[in-house]
């Protein structure tokens, strides 16, 4: 069920009521500002939410796997001017 603010405020405990059942959205001015839903799912989210931040050892090597098997390419070397070798050149001995 969509609820407005007004509407959330006056009856919080109906919504609550409403929300161990299915997610209840709350409205203001026609613009989404929140959903209040049971604990079971919002924990199922949070535990979803962990899995999906969390890097495994398996990701880290599946993704160093497919960098190795797409070759890799380094640029050509070439030198570079360095200013402190070329005074280090004009030093007496």
């Amino acid at each position: 069920m969509d609820w407005t603010v007004a509407e959330a405020r006056r009856s919080f405990s109906e919504l609550l009521k409403q929300a161990k059942t299915a997610p209840q959205l709350v409205f203001r001015r026609h613009e989404h500002v929140a959903a209040v839903v049971d604990p079971d799912t919002f924990q199922e989210f949070l535990d979803w939410l962990h899995r999906r931040n969390s890097r495994s050892v398996e990701d880290a090597f599946s993704e160093l796997r497919a960098i190795c098997e797409g070759g890799m390419v380094f640029p050509e070397r070439s030198d570079r001017p360095n200013a402190f070798a070329e005074m280090l050149d004009e030093l007496p001995d």
